[in-house]
């Protein structure tokens, strides 16, 4: 082995010349060496993000980037070759659809033409599908259920009344009478809210038919929060005509007892006076 030995001036030109040289030929030493290692199409195949059903498939190539088009990445389950998933990568492919628990076969195969049936290189790999996931979803808590009666019903109007339901703030409801529709959703014809327990619909027709929803709710919000489910039923108003409001009495006798001037154009003094029952009213 040469070594760097002698008088001073020596091993300053050995430090300065040689070492650089044996270094430089220790890395043509390993260059060389790689140079003859044969190409090899697939290298470091892997299979990663796992899941219960999917796998991405990765792997790298001594190969050029323009002859990358020609790899095949083919996944099956372990003894049922028949039951492929094949998909076309330059450096990984994404199977799904892949069943839980189950052992597969992973492959990627390389092609020198796209035309090519049998490949030239194939790599292998086994791997397992994880665990269908459990489901973690907590049930809303249940409430007392809404029960609804029907109080009156007139010709334009239809009361209702309900017991009060546990953590409920506020009563939501509505109807439908001949709804229009809405990609196949009816529309509600009118719809409210009350934090009472009774309510009455006014202004309707007799002799309509109407659909009535009713839920309570724990905030007024009627989409955003759980509550009770609607309780729906149909009411048929009146079809008599709706009773006017009382006013007064109608007049039986009236008589114009006058003074003045026998003129009419003259200012007359006048007073009315009629019989009938006594009523509070204005009357002109």
């Amino acid at each position: 082995m040469f070594a760097c030995r002698g008088p001073r001036p020596f091993f300053y030109l050995c430090t300065a010349y040689v070492l650089p040289f044996l270094f430089i030929a220790a890395l043509l030493s390993v260059t060389l060496a790689q140079a003859q290692q044969p190409t090899k199409p697939i290298r470091r195949l892997n299979i990663r993000n796992i899941t219960h059903d999917a796998a991405k498939v990765t792997w790298r190539s001594d190969l050029p980037l323009s002859d990358t088009q020609y790899f095949r990445s083919v996944v099956y389950p372990k003894g049922n070759p028949s039951q492929s998933d094949t998909v076309a990568g330059t450096q990984n492919a994404k199977h799904a659809g892949l069943s839980p628990s189950t052992d597969y076969i992973a492959e990627v195969r390389y092609f020198d033409t796209g035309m090519q049936q049998t490949p030239l290189h194939i790599v292998s790999t086994e791997f397992r599908t994880l665990a269908p996931p459990t489901a973690t979803n907590t049930p809303a808590p249940a409430v007392d259920a809404l029960e609804v009666r029907v109080t009156d019903v007139t010709s334009n109007s239809i009361s209702l009344a309900w017991q009060p339901v546990k953590g409920m703030t506020h009563y939501g409801f509505r109807y439908f009478n001949n709804p229009r529709y809405v990609i196949g959703v009816p529309i509600p014809t009118f719809i409210g809210d009350t934090t009472e327990t009774s309510y009455t619909f006014t202004g309707l027709k007799p002799n309509e038919t109407y659909d009535i929803d009713v839920r309570g709710l724990i905030t007024r919000s009627t989409y955003t929060e759980v509550g009770t489910d609607w309780r729906r039923f149909s009411v048929t108003t009146d079809g008599s005509t709706p009773t006017p409001a009382p006013g007064p009495p109608p007049l039986t006798k009236l008589n114009v007892m006058h003074k003045g001037h026998p003129n009419p154009t003259k200012y007359v003094d006048f007073k009315l006076v009629w019989d009938g029952p006594t009523h509070t009213g204005h009357y002109t």
